[in-house]
Parts: C-alpha cells; structure tokens; sequence
C-alpha cells in the first residue's frame, strides 16, 4: 500500500468495535469523532473488545483533544486501505501505520506494533 491510502490520519472518522470479546455479536457503533486517529484511540480505548475500526466519515464528528493519558489500545483500518492479511504482511503494518500517523502528529509519542486482534496493530500512546 505504501502512500496510497488517501485519507490523512487527521480527520473524520467512524469508529466501531465488535459487539463482544468472542465476536458473536454486531459490530458497536461507538459514533463519528474528528480529530486525529491517535487521539481518538486512546480517547475510546476504555469502550475497546479487541480493536477500534476507523472508517473515514464524511461529516464532522464530536471533536476529540489531544491524549493526555497513556494507553495501549489496537487498532484497524477498513479492507480498501489494504493493510489487511493478504494485502500487508503482519510485519509490515507496523511500518505502514508508524509513517502514516506520523504524517500529522509529531507531537504524539506514540509506538506502533503488530496487533493482538486480526489485521490490527497495536498503538502503545504516552502523551
């Protein structure tokens, strides 16, 4: 995938996480923040299963500060951004996801490992 994913890490987003730890039930909606994707995972961190999926959204959501605590927390992007098994090796998304948040957040420290939940990584955030 590389730079081809065209949505900025800073921005609208839809975020869901499965319905239980055992996946038996509907994704949860958890709503449409705005902000950065670092921030908004470890803002949403404690309503977490196994990951946080962001979709990109096309209206403004409830905006979202910078993180203040630290978190750990795993995160996925949806299938077009070909980071998924199949697409990405689980070695490579660290790489992918480090450059690609880091595009807007210097501020942030932030690492980036593979992730316990499927086609996620892990985002170990201390603000």
């Amino acid at each position: 995938m590389g730079t081809g994913y065209p949505h900025p890490p800073f921005g609208n987003w839809r975020v869901r996480t499965e319905g239980d730890f055992e996946g038996r039930s509907p994704p949860k909606e958890l709503g449409t923040f705005t902000g950065h994707v670092v921030d908004i995972a470890a803002f949403l961190a404690p309503q977490c299963a196994w990951a946080l999926e962001f979709e990109p959204a096309p209206a403004r959501g409830a905006l979202v500060d910078i993180a203040t605590a630290p978190v750990d927390v795993c995160v996925t992007l949806p299938a077009e951004s070909r980071t998924w098994p199949g697409d990405m090796e689980n070695a490579a998304r660290p790489t992918f996801f480090r450059a690609w948040l880091g595009r807007s957040a210097p501020y942030a420290r932030f690492q980036v490992n593979v992730g316990r939940a499927y086609g996620s990584v892990e985002l170990e955030i201390r603000p």
